[in-house]
């Protein structure tokens, strides 16, 4: 339930109950009223009668004495009694000193009715003496048990009004603590909990309303602060591992170069054979260091919000010119070579960057290839007809890349990468360590790891597939045009 429905109850529930607790007071008070009229006035008409065998007798209108007692009246303090002559003159009362004269009119006014009132039954009577009205009674008798009751009744609904009110306002208050306070405090306590480093805390909160909305929203924040946390310790540690690499990549060369330099500087180079390899070792150590520096600046340069500035290409003709120079590489170590393109629809790349992942590929393609061994390459559309080369693995990897595009695939002889070295090998400077262990390496190890931040940035992406018996197979896929446009409509 949602704060704002919560609220909306709670506030007429706190409304509504008094009113409701009032007429159902009214309501009772009111049926106990009247079975309690009802008692009442049986019991006023039976105490009425029986004063009225004692004054319906004429010979007390008769001779009026002044002196006259009626002590069985006098004595009941809840009955007052007025005796009237036939004129409306009255001529006894149990009230000392009382004197009245009736109109003819209140005389003969609701005679032989029990009035009610709230404080009173009253009940008046004429006398007859031989078919003549000789005088008049009126008696009165106070309801002492009604008032007693209905002040009882009125002080019990009273109470129990109050009471209602107590508990529906302490009622409120505790659904208000506990769905707003409590919860808002445990929000507070975790955040300063967090604040203070405790990054095992986590928000409890099953109600799917605001403040659950408000935990959750802290739990994924903290998530992904902690995630974020972790991410730029890694980042941290991959910059202290890029800065020991670099520095020790480059120490070798530079401490070579230094060596032959200070040989020429001291003339101790004669021979003009040696001379000439030692220059040559020196322009090759400085080749190095600038492939070095070139993939440190891409790499940076990928990391960060860079625009590749694509540009649109007709798919074929494009992958042509990928290819083209292939054969060189390939003849220099050796290797046969085969190549096969089917591309169609048109696609957004930068030029110069897919040419490097290409570069990058073939290069590590050949390095593992032993020499005599073969390579196929080819760049196809996600909907042509694959080449028997295609191996039936490398066509189950392909399967989840449907989307319209093409695929460039490198597939060279040599060993199947192991499955637990799948994982890292798109990592930084993953075959550094190989690398620096190899006199003819190329490279500081970051190859493959910019080739598959190209691929991202182009929407695309790029695996190894290991193929039993024959080698390895590199998956490059690009998303056409079309593709993008899909993609685009969809959002």
């Amino acid at each position: 339930m949602k704060l704002k429905t919560y609220l909306i109850i709670s506030h007429l529930l706190v409304l509504l109950t008094p009113i409701l607790t009032v007429c159902i007071l009214y309501q009772a008070n009111s049926a106990y009223n009247k079975r309690t009229e009802v008692k009442d006035y049986l019991a006023s008409s039976i105490e009425l009668f029986k004063y009225e065998e004692l004054l319906d007798k004429p010979e007390l209108y008769l001779n009026p004495d002044q002196d006259m007692k009626l002590e069985e009246l006098e004595a009941n303090e809840n009955v007052e009694v007025v005796l009237y002559d036939a004129s409306g003159k009255s001529i006894y009362s149990t009230v000392p000193g009382y004197e009245y004269m009736l109109s003819r009119e209140g005389l003969y006014k609701n005679l032989n009715e029990i009035q009610h009132t709230y404080n009173t039954d009253t009940l008046k009577k004429p006398v007859f003496d031989e078919g003549h009205i000789v005088g008049f009674y009126k008696i009165t008798i106070a309801r002492e048990n009604l008032k007693n009751t209905i002040r009882y009744n009125i002080i019990l609904s009273c109470g129990c009004f109050i009471l209602v009110n107590i508990l529906i306002f302490g009622l409120a208050i505790r659904m208000i603590n506990k769905r707003f306070n409590e919860p808002i405090k445990r929000v507070i306590r975790s955040m300063n909990d967090y604040a203070k480093g405790n990054s095992e805390v986590h928000i409890t909160y099953r109600a799917s309303d605001e403040i659950g909305e408000l935990c959750a929203h802290f739990n994924e924040m903290k998530d992904n602060l902690e995630k974020n946390k972790h991410l730029m310790e890694q980042e941290q540690k991959a910059k202290e591992y890029m800065i020991a690499t670099i520095s020790h990549d480059l120490k070798t060369p530079l401490t070579a170069i230094r060596a032959y330099t200070e040989m020429f500087k001291l003339g101790d180079v004669k021979d003009e054979v040696r001379y000439e390899e030692y220059l040559s070792t020196i322009l090759n150590k400085c080749d190095y260091m600038k492939d070095m520096l070139d993939d440190l600046l891409t790499y940076n340069l990928l990391t960060m919000e860079y625009d590749l500035g694509l540009v649109e290409v007709e798919g074929e003709e494009f992958c042509d010119m990928l290819f083209s120079g292939i054969e060189g590489m390939c003849e220099a170590k050796h290797l046969s070579l085969e190549q096969a393109i089917e591309v169609h629809d048109d696609y957004l790349v930068n030029v110069k960057y897919m040419t490097r992942v290409v570069d990058n590929i073939v290069s590590n393609a050949i390095r593992h290839t032993p020499d005599y061994g073969k390579i196929w390459m080819g760049a196809f559309s996600t909907n042509v007809k694959l080449p028997e080369w295609v191996h039936e693995v490398g066509k189950e990897a392909l399967e989840k890349y449907k989307t319209p595009g093409m695929w460039l695939l490198i597939i060279n002889q040599g060993i199947p990468i192991a499955e637990r070295e799948r994982e890292s090998l798109f990592k930084p400077f993953y075959q550094g360590d190989e690398a620096r262990s190899k006199k003819e390496h190329k490279g500081v190890g970051l190859g493959l790891s910019i080739s598959k931040m190209i691929m991202s940035k182009h929407g695309g992406a790029i695996e190894v597939v290991p193929i039993p018996e024959v080698g390895n197979m590199m998956v490059c896929y690009l998303p056409s045009i079309t593709s993008n446009r899909k993609g685009e409509e969809n959002e």
